[in-house]
């Protein structure tokens, strides 16, 4: 099994220059790729660092509204839109 990287809110907010809270706005809006919760932890929230540099890689473009999602294994790693 291998380890993967993750970044936290604060890890995510400081890749975008931007606060904490518009990391939450961002993430209400469905506008980034959507956190993992940590098992017994409810409310921490994490992202895998391979997503994160996909989607800013990508212009950080709109979630919900371009259908962008981040495919990984057979091949299709990297940013796809649907």
């Amino acid at each position: 099994m291998t380890k993967e990287n993750v970044v936290t809110a604060d890890g995510f907010a400081a890749r975008l220059q931007c606060s904490k809270r518009q990391i939450f706005r961002l993430i209400d809006s469905s506008a980034c790729p959507p956190p993992f919760r940590v098992a017994g932890c409810p409310r921490t929230l994490r992202w895998r660092e391979a997503v994160i540099d996909a989607w800013i890689g990508a212009n950080c473009p709109h979630c919900a509204r371009t259908g962008w999602r981040y495919l990984d294994g057979g091949g299709n790693q990297g940013r796809v839109r649907a």
